[in-house]
């Protein structure tokens, strides 16, 4: 099935964790080869006379600078209104 190469039948019997763990070896390789295409790249444009000796500024791979986690529910009190309204509505009880 796709670009992992597997068929249906491993793709429907493997666990979630194990399809996790085959899509990051997935984009691991992705990434992997951008590097090499970058170096490659990179060293070409060395050759031609590039004044830039960091790849990473011309073609940038990598981590990505984290977003700020952005809180949903809004302050405490805001998420146990929300939750106390949500759970009457549904009328679920927990026993505390």
């Amino acid at each position: 099935m796709g670009h992992l190469g597997w068929s249906e039948r491993e793709y429907l019997e493997s666990s979630p964790e194990g399809v996790y763990y085959a899509l990051q070896g997935y984009f691991d390789k992705r990434q992997m080869d951008e590097k090499i295409i970058r170096n490659l790249g990179f060293i070409n444009y060395k050759l031609a006379g590039g004044k830039i000796d960091d790849p990473q500024r011309i073609w940038p791979i990598g981590e990505k600078k984290k977003e700020e986690r952005t809180v949903v529910w809004g302050t405490e009190e805001e998420r146990k209104a929300t939750m106390e309204k949500i759970m009457k509505a549904h009328n679920i009880k927990i026993n505390v």
